[in-house]
């Protein structure tokens, strides 16, 4: 009975110790990257919508909301990249993104704003450069979606794993549980016809 309750004791501490940690992981990096992943995500189709408003509609307000806008999805993203707990792979893929949104959102400023400018003309250059942001626009967007869906997965692969651990652990401590009960009684029904006799 000792034995076994040590043993229990000694698996629900390193579980323990386990379970700390990964939730710590979680609670610092994976969560909080998940979150901003949303943020840059929806900051960055806001910049978009910016730009698109800023040409349809001839409102400078428009590509200074997309400015703005753009800011949030750099901040957001450079956040992720600062988060060493990730692991490189996914921070080095955060800075990446980083760089394209704000190197975009200065080409939009530029393009964009001499398009609404008053003797505005718009040249070969100007068109061929709207294309390019079109072009990189859609590159950015399904790269940011797919870094989204990867940050998602991590973090619900990181939770589905404590989850799928706790039950191993539940039923680790019964398996010992049951063993210590049958050791037991091995040894009490072999020493009690010995107890008999002796007396």
């Amino acid at each position: 009975f000792v034995l076994g309750y040590v043993l229990s004791i000694g698996l629900g501490q390193l579980q323990g110790v386990y379970t700390e940690a990964r939730l710590g992981a979680v609670a610092g990096a994976l969560y909080p990257a998940s979150q901003e992943s949303q943020t840059a995500n929806a900051a960055f189709q806001r910049m978009t919508k910016g730009f698109s408003d800023a040409v349809l509609m001839q409102e400078s307000a428009a590509l200074d909301r997309s400015q703005a806008d753009a800011q949030i999805a750099v901040k957001s993203l450079r956040a992720i990249g600062g988060m060493s707990a990730l692991g490189g792979e996914r921070t080095a893929r955060a800075t990446s993104l980083a760089q394209a949104v704000s190197k975009l959102a200065a080409e939009g400023r530029t393009v964009y704003g001499s398009m609404l400018s008053a003797d505005a003309t718009m040249t070969d250059d100007l068109q061929q450069r709207s294309r390019k942001i079109a072009s990189d626009t859609e590159t950015i967007t399904r790269d940011l979606q797919k870094f989204g869906e990867q940050v998602s997965g991590d973090l619900r692969a990181e939770v589905d794993g404590l989850a799928h651990r706790s039950a191993q652990q539940r039923w680790t401590a019964l398996g010992v549980f049951a063993l210590t009960m049958l050791a037991a009684t091995v040894v009490v029904a072999e020493m009690v016809p010995a107890v008999v006799d002796w007396n």
